[in-house]
């Protein structure tokens, strides 16, 4: 009995038949081929193809004309283009997958959004990348046309890096420069989120403190331009970069002692800065608070952020099932400062490379390389919800076995 063939006929298009060497048209993306010029088979362009939804591609797999090729080459695809949802359920197991799984991602004029076949996004977010000089009011004008771009594009939310508003020559400078919460400052550009209607993550500034020194505060403002979080940085950047730089953060800067959530209407944010990336305790207790987005604003050195951004934001995306916004300074800061006034010294140089991470640890946006800017993402909650719940590695913890990671070794 001559095995049952796969109907694709909901899928293409075929004027005439094998003998007359027919045109083929692709229903989804219109790809046409002759099959007496091109031997394409409906099998592989239909694995291959962009616009085949998650469902669809099971429908066919689950067929039973399917070969075990036909079988390799969708679920190849499946593992390979769609979330975790998908690759961590068994092909044969059907399921409604969420909104975001059901289409691949795609990425147009730069702005890199993400698409789902089903619904609008829950929100889209813009993620600056700037190279923040000890010019305070340059900085102010970058920022307020980004402010006027995100505005254009419809984004709800712009996330601006550690020292938007300054970068100076060293930790007098940023004493000097320091003011408080309610000071001109911060007054100044929460009246950017006001005039243009955007909630602003305004990702670290010199905040004044007790005994000459400051707080590395990250502000988010909402569209009336009042603050609905105020977080100060934990973690101090003490460290000696291997082949590299100095730094002794806490030597001018005061830790802060608060975890942070602010709820807005696209999503819990949770709220950290640069340095603070390294500690997964920190993000885990966002997470048990029901963060949903993360904040990373950084001013990542070179030598750090060439071996280590990238993994730590995707680790913490995936650890965590959140979306992870992170902001960034790039490129070298005071150039023509430190020729004059610092001959002899290096200038400072940021690594750059702002992005967008989704749950599932893929980076979904990413901005160019050393080029200051605006990246733009769609976010969907409702792929957070649903791949929590298909793999919900929080209800797996066994905290009676590791109360914390601080537990001191028996050996």
């Amino acid at each position: 009995m001559p095995r049952k063939k796969i109907d694709f006929s909901q899928f293409f298009d075929f004027d005439g038949n094998d003998v007359d060497h027919p045109t083929v048209t692709c229903k989804g993306c219109r790809k046409k081929w002759n099959r007496k010029y091109n031997v394409t088979r409906e099998s592989i362009h239909f694995a291959a193809c962009e616009s085949r939804t998650l469902e669809e591609l099971r429908s066919v797999s689950n067929q039973n004309g399917a070969t075990a090729s036909i079988k390799k080459l969708i679920t190849s695809r499946i593992l390979k283009d769609f979330s975790g949802v998908a690759a961590a359920t068994p092909l044969v197991i059907h399921y409604d997958a969420p909104a975001s799984a059901n289409k691949k991602r795609k990425f147009t004029k730069g702005s890199r959004r993400m698409e789902a076949s089903g619904g609008k996004p829950t929100a889209k977010v813009a993620v600056a990348m700037m190279t923040s000089s000890s010019d305070a009011e340059a900085n102010f004008k970058v920022i307020e046309e980004f402010c006027r771009k995100c505005k254009k594009e419809g984004a709800l939310l712009l996330c601006l890096p550690e020292c938007f508003a300054f970068m100076g020559l060293g930790p007098k400078e940023s004493i000097q420069f320091s003011q408080p919460l309610t000071g001109p400052l911060l007054t100044r550009y929460s009246a950017l989120a006001k005039a243009h209607g955007l909630y602003i993550s305004f990702g670290g500034f010199q905040e004044k403190a007790q005994e000459g020194k400051v707080y590395n505060t990250h502000v988010v403002v909402d569209p009336e331009g009042k603050r609905i979080a105020t977080y100060r940085k934990i973690h101090l950047f003490d460290v000696e970069v291997p082949n590299g730089r100095t730094f002794k953060e806490s030597s001018f800067t005061r830790p802060g002692e608060d975890v942070v959530v602010c709820k807005t209407p696209f999503g819990n944010l949770g709220v950290t800065i640069c340095y603070d990336l390294r500690f997964p305790g920190l993000y885990s207790v966002l997470r048990a608070q029901n963060a949903q987005i993360l904040l990373v604003p950084a001013a990542f050195a070179m030598k750090t952020g060439m071996d280590h951004w990238e993994v730590l934001l995707r680790a913490r995306a995936i650890e965590n099932q959140c979306y992870v916004l992170a902001a960034a300074q790039c490129g070298v800061h005071n150039s023509e400062r430190y020729r004059t006034e610092l001959k002899g010294k290096s200038p400072r140089e940021s690594y750059g490379d702002a992005c967008v991470i989704d749950p599932w640890g893929k980076v979904i946006a990413r901005g160019s390389t050393g080029r200051p800017g605006l990246v733009f993402a769609d976010l969907d909650l409702k792929f957070v919800e649903h791949l929590r719940q298909a793999m919900p590695v929080f209800q797996h913890k066994k905290p009676e076995i590791y109360p914390n990671s601080t537990t001191r070794s028996s050996i």
